[in-house]
């Protein structure tokens, strides 16, 4: 599959899309500024996939699209996510429109892990958690958790496995 964000011309900040580092270590935008590039996965769900992430919108936020291997564009997803330094955490928009999916969630740093909690359309009762965890720069866990009694106990739902390709 050819890259969806395009990321091939790429110029950092001042172009629209980037996939370059980004912003020094200590910047938060580096929070998820260190996925940028492509990745193959492997999911329990869908087998296969690729997940491309991108600087977008002056490097002030990321896209990034997933996909299983040869899927059509229909049936991949995108998520949005954007820094605000005032509530100092970042606002996730995750969307598949052919499968009915439209997640708001909101992520920081939790130690080493990165955790993103909100919900879908099914309404706040139903929580989501998605965790970025054993994060090295090659490689990454995804896990996706519902939970239906406010956050008491989550249930796994979806892991991913991630190994740079570039």
């Amino acid at each position: 599959m050819s890259d969806p964000l395009d990321v091939s011309g790429g110029s950092g900040p001042s172009g629209p899309l980037d996939v370059s580092g980004g912003s020094g270590p200590s910047d938060p935008l580096r929070l998820f500024g260190q996925f940028v590039g492509s990745w193959d996965v492997e999911s329990s769900l869908a087998g296969a996939g690729e997940w491309h992430f991108a600087w977008i919108l002056g490097g002030t936020a990321i896209q990034d699209v997933i996909s299983p291997v040869g899927a059509p564009p229909e049936q991949q997803g995108t998520t949005v996510r954007a820094y605000d330094p005032g509530a100092g955490l970042w606002h996730v928009f995750y969307t598949c429109p052919q499968d009915g999916e439209f997640v708001l969630l909101t992520g920081r740093a939790e130690g080493e892990r990165i955790v993103q909690l909100g919900h879908d359309l099914a309404g706040p009762s139903r929580r989501l958690r998605w965790t970025f965890s054993d994060i090295e720069p090659a490689s990454f866990r995804w896990t996706g958790e519902v939970s239906t009694d406010g956050g008491a106990t989550w249930r796994l739902t979806h892991e991913m496995r991630a190994k740079r390709r570039t």
